[in-house]
């Protein structure tokens, strides 16, 4: 799973959380929005932010910090971090041993 899955997945679960999902507007014969659907709506919502305040990511930062979605945000980075830390590291191992990566 990579950063963007990440990020995407906490901003859908931060969007039901504040009730976003019941604001979509979605098609007659669909019964809720689809997780992409709200995280990509919050993302929408995020940068309106940035365009209304001029371009001043500090705007952004402060919404992004009364949603306390900065939390959430540092947490999945350092997960990613350390996901890159583990793929780096499995491939180092399968460099210098590669009979040990072929064992079960």
């Amino acid at each position: 799973m990579n950063l963007d899955t990440i990020t995407r997945a906490s901003l859908a679960v931060r969007g039901h959380k504040i009730g976003l999902h019941d604001s979509i507007l979605i098609a007659p014969s669909v019964t809720t929005p689809r997780e992409n659907q709200i995280a990509e709506t919050f993302e929408a919502i995020l940068g309106a932010v940035y365009v209304d305040a001029g371009n001043q990511l500090d705007k952004v930062t402060k919404v992004i910090k009364k949603l306390e979605l900065d939390d959430r945000f540092r947490k999945q980075e350092n997960i990613a971090e350390q996901m890159n830390v583990d793929a780096a590291s499995s491939a180092v191992t399968a460099v210098k041993e590669p009979d040990a990566v072929l064992q079960p």
